[in-house]
Formats: C-alpha cells, sequence, structure tokens
C-alpha cells in the first residue's frame, strides 16, 4: 500500500488500485481529504491527461478502478456506524470512478458500441445488490444514500439509462432465481425413485442462507419507485 502511494505521488500513472487501498484512503478522509485518495485521484487523472493506457490492452486495469470502488464503498458501510458519515466518504469514494466518456480516446480504432452507456450503467447496477450487508438497518441506510444520490438523479436526467439499470438488475435476479432453482433440483432426490438398500442421507442446501441472499435481493428491488412496471 505504502510503495502505491509513493509511486502515484512520484508520477507514476498506470498503478493498480484496489479495495483496501480505497478504504484505507476514505477513512483518513474524515475530517479532509486525505493525501492518499488525493493521489489515488490525481495518478487516475495523469493517466487520462496523458493519454498513457490504450485499450483494449489496458482495459483490466480501467474495469479493477471500478470494482475497487463499488467494493470499498461496501466496506465503508459495514464497519462505518455514523451513517452520516458513510454516506459523505462514499461520496467522496466515488467521485475518484473514471467517467467513461473521458477515455473514448484511449480505444484503438474506437470504442465498441455503447460502451460508454454500457460502463456507465454497470457502475450504477453494482450498486444496487449490496448483498455483502447483512445488517437490516444499515441496509436501509445505505439505500437511502443510493436513492438519494444515485437513483433520483439518474432517474430525473437520464430516464433511459435508468430503465436501462433497471433492466440489467432484474436479468441479474431472474438469472440468480434460475441458477437457485437448478441446484436444488439437483440436490433434492427424486420422490419416485427405487430404494437400493440403505443409502446415506444426502446433504441439504443451505435454505436459509439462500433465502436470506433472496430476501435481500428482492429488498434491492424497492429501491426503484417505479421497477413493478419495468418487471410486467
Amino acid at each position: 500500500m505504502g510503495a502505491r502511494h509513493k509511486l502515484r505521488i512520484g508520477g507514476v500513472a498506470i498503478v493498480p488500485v484496489d479495495a483496501s487501498e480505497v478504504t484505507h484512503a476514505a477513512n483518513r478522509s474524515r475530517a479532509a481529504t486525505s493525501a492518499e485518495m488525493r493521489a489515488i485521484q490525481e495518478s487516475i487523472d495523469l493517466a487520462c491527461v496523458a493519454e498513457v493506457p490504450s485499450f483494449p490492452r489496458e482495459m483490466q486495469w480501467f474495469a479493477s478502478i471500478s470494482m475497487a470502488i463499488k467494493s470499498a464503498v461496501i466496506q465503508i458501510w459495514k464497519t462505518e456506524k455514523d451513517f452520516a458519515l458513510a454516506g459523505r466518504l462514499s461520496n467522496l469514494i466515488m467521485s475518484v470512478v473514471p467517467k467513461p466518456e473521458d477515455w473514448v480516446g484511449r480505444w484503438e480504432g474506437g470504442p465498441p458500441p455503447e460502451w460508454v452507456e454500457g460502463v456507465n450503467q454497470i457502475i450504477v447496477a453494482s450498486l444496487t445488490l449490496p448483498v455483502e450487508l447483512d445488517d437490516e438497518e444499515t441496509e436501509t441506510a445505505y439505500n437511502a444514500w443510493l436513492e438519494r444520490n444515485h437513483l433520483e438523479p439518474l432517474r430525473s436526467v437520464w430516464p433511459g439509462r435508468y430503465r436501462a439499470v433497471v433492466e440489467h438488475v432484474r436479468a441479474f435476479l431472474l438469472g440468480a432465481e434460475d441458477e437457485n432453482d437448478e441446484e436444488e433440483k439437483k440436490i433434492k432426490p427424486a420422490r419416485n425413485a427405487p430404494k437400493k438398500g440403505k443409502s446415506k442421507p444426502r446433504p441439504k442446501p443451505e435454505a436459509g442462507q439462500k433465502a436470506k441472499s433472496k430476501e435481500q435481493a428482492q429488498r434491492q428491488i424497492l429501491i426503484f419507485r417505479d421497477f413493478g412496471p419495468f418487471l410486467l
């Protein structure tokens, strides 16, 4: 962590970023933006301004930044019990996310069709399913922050993008439900299968854990005020 910070303040542009670094930098930003957070932001900005990365060669680096930042937001909400502070730190973290429209020129031969729109949709959609949060009070506070800072502005300014995010989450939830159903079918013994001697009892699926994850996912749907019509 310290070595990467030195590289950043030394002017190195393409430096990997992981969630623990971003979380540490955010936690040190309670009174003012920490030196570590400024260095992460400036390193990403430098890579863009200096036109250092070339896509798709450095796409893994670009994607890993967004993944690390999303994970850091969840880590903040898992550990910070002052929800107002968690929201403020989350806003600081999200301000570091690279905007895909600023990086279009880094694609050799131009970006894939709808790349900018697709990345923007995934950034928001990934925030709508914080399955790592297992405390209902924290989840409620997180959803309020998400609604106020991301979903409401998206719904008001870019309704088309908002609908696309809804469809993305809808497809994910339906796919996860189908996958769970298939797993349960594999585990559940056939009712009419002939018994051949005494067989060992089959391990039961972790029903409680699956039910909990499914319940969390279903609760997340409620953060979309007009989600219902898009499910029909």
